[in-house]
């Protein structure tokens, strides 16, 4: 609250001082803070792709000559955006139903039989009695937050929402859950429909003890709760604390969300998730007292577009059909769904693309921490913390310019310094020790090991 004091104190010192100046441009502002990004080397380079997120692939960098490359930067982690069974049901979806797209909101237009098939196949694969598919990820995280808290932003007779909710979030969560966390409070404050008090606050990654220790600080009696977590952190590449983060939220009977958009097909033994990976079957997660709605992406293992929100509970399925950010849309296209149903019913057919991918990860890992690396994490998502002074722009430009390897070089205003590795199932033994061999010949090169 002072914070927010101090800002409009703020302004209102500055519109007494500059009444009588110039209006200040805001094109003007863009092009200052795009040119300090630029000069200080934080902008990322472009590349263009020009096949699909293949082991090699044809890219170019910076408007240059495509070249092929080795990747390890794709979330294509089983293979399947590149499949050809998966790209055969997407070819017959388009032929089935004669459209590229539903062309709609699902209110107004319904959803096709092809969406009801996917909703169905993914709540069966997570072991959940309902899904609701959203055009985004970023769309299913805002709705679930949104709709826990504020109901939605419109009033129903004889329904007062006044119930006061506390929001815990781990301090490395995904923008699109931050984002969730700012129109939720927003909303709280400007919706006439709502009486209710919002309240965020951020515990330290990964820390149960900072959780609790947040909860007792500020929660009061009369506050709901509802802890958000990544389930892998798309940054760090580590896993969230699932049993204790349910024990801690079944003290008072709160509500836990997880964004598995890196979990699903990758950990847990069938690539079923966080839920697996933690062998926790349902009589353990109901006696821990706490709730719990997952978020998937589609945009990951399934290599499609689109997010699903996942619970056992058909009032929150019910509210997730009528949040404004699924009826003032459209629907996934159905070559789309068509293709995401393929790779959720392959991935059961084909767990060991799962243990594949695990083996992979590992190996990877423990070869680039044994050249001297800072590795994070224990999935497949590889994070290698550079020093601060690192010049990370010119090695991820050497490593696809001299030695044809695709990796994400990630810049000082998104994360500490760093190249975001993934690993795929796709990848052999030899792809793996081409990487370990440059990364040590660059490494050294740039005083990095």
């Amino acid at each position: 609250m002072f914070g927010l004091i101090k800002k409009e104190i703020g302004y209102l010192f500055r519109r007494l001082e500059n009444r009588s100046n110039s209006s200040q441009s805001l094109v003007k502002s863009v092009d200052d803070y795009v040119n300090q990004l630029k000069s200080l080397n934080y902008y990322p380079d472009k590349y263009i792709s020009y096949s699909g997120p293949s082991v090699k692939m044809k890219v170019s960098l910076n408007g240059k000559k495509p070249i092929i490359v080795t990747q390890f930067c794709t979330n294509n982690s089983l293979g399947f955006a590149t499949d050809p069974d998966i790209i055969a049901a997407s070819k017959a979806a388009l032929m089935k139903y004669g459209s590229t797209s539903n062309s709609g909101s699902p209110a107004l237009c319904g959803k096709i039989h092809i969406h009801e098939e996917l909703e169905k196949e993914i709540s069966s694969f997570k072991r959940c009695k309902f899904s609701t598919l959203f055009m985004t990820g970023w769309m299913a995280n805002i709705a679930i937050i949104n709709a826990a808290s504020n109901l939605l932003p419109t009033s129903i007779p004889n329904f007062i929402n006044d119930k006061d909710t506390i929001i815990l979030c781990d301090h490395l969560n995904h923008a699109s859950i931050v984002a969730g966390l700012g129109l939720t409070k927003i909303e709280s404050m400007v919706s006439s429909h709502m009486s209710g008090h919002v309240s965020i606050k951020q515990f330290e990654h990964n820390d149960m003890e900072d959780l609790k220790k947040k909860i007792n600080k500020y929660k009061s009696k009369h506050e709901r709760l509802m802890i958000v977590s990544d389930a892998v952190f798309s940054m760090d590449g580590d896993i969230a604390n699932l049993p204790e983060i349910l024990e801690i939220a079944g003290e008072f009977n709160g509500l836990v969300v997880m964004d598995e958009a890196h979990s699903t097909g990758t950990i847990g033994e069938t690539g079923r998730g966080i839920v697996e990976h933690y062998k926790l079957n349902k009589s353990k997660i109901n006696s821990s007292g706490a709730d719990r709605v997952h978020m998937t992406t589609l945009s990951k293992f399934a290599g499609g577009v689109g997010g699903c929100v996942i619970s056992d509970n058909v009032s929150f399925n019910d509210l997730m059909h009528i949040s404004p950010y699924h009826i003032y849309t459209s629907t996934l296209p159905p070559s789309v769904a068509a293709s995401c149903l393929a790779a959720f019913r392959k991935l059961k057919k084909n767990p060991q693309l799962v243990s594949k991918l695990q083996k992979n990860s590992r190996y990877m890992r423990e070869g680039l921490k044994d050249l001297g690396y800072d590795v994070r994490g224990e999935t497949h998502i590889i994070p290698v913390v550079l020093p601060e002074k690192t010049n990370v722009t010119l090695f991820g430009r050497t490593l696809f310019e001299k030695h044809k390897l695709f990796v994400s070089a990630v810049y000082a205003f998104a994360a500490s310094p760093r190249l975001r590795m993934t690993c795929s199932a796709m990848h052999s033994k030899d792809d793996i020790d081409l990487l370990l061999s440059v990364m040590e010949n660059v490494g050294k090169k740039m005083n990095v090991i």
